[in-house]
């Protein structure tokens, strides 16, 4: 994703981006995703920052990244207290719509109206990759930054 990009949302959602100071941690990275899930980060973070303004556990991300064509934002807390059962099914239920959206929404461009719209092996790089047609056979390559 481009630094531009990244910035702003950091921005929007500063207490959720705090693990980017944190040594050796892989935000550091930024998120390794291409920028065509911008609005699902941004609509992931309204969702998690829902929710920890609801439970004040102190949740931020630790690592931002695509992975086998889906979306995946992982976290932590700085309150190490154990969760109770609500609180953790409410943000799992989170990380699945996360990744629901992601396989429905083309890592390039972002559309998400398209029934072209697959996750499979590219040939060209055998990365698993979310895309709809038009960028699968533009030959666009991978790259997050």
């Amino acid at each position: 994703m481009k630094i531009e990009i990244e910035e702003k949302i950091y921005a929007e959602f500063p207490n959720l981006f705090v693990g980017n100071d944190i040594p050796n941690s892989p935000m550091k990275f930024g998120c390794c995703c291409c920028d065509g899930w911008e609005e699902n980060i941004r609509d992931a973070c309204k969702m998690y920052q829902k929710w920890e303004d609801k439970y004040k556990h102190g949740l931020f991300f630790v690592q931002v990244k695509e992975k086998f064509g889906q979306l995946n934002m992982r976290w932590t807390f700085t309150n190490k207290e154990k969760l109770d059962d609500k609180a953790l099914k409410a943000l799992w239920k989170i990380d699945e719509e996360v990744l629901e959206k992601s396989i429905h929404t083309c890592e390039f461009c972002g559309i998400t109206e398209d029934d072209s719209i697959d996750t499979r092996t590219d040939h060209f790089a055998g990365w698993v990759r979310t895309l709809c047609e038009p960028c699968r056979s533009s030959g666009k390559t991978l790259k997050h930054k």
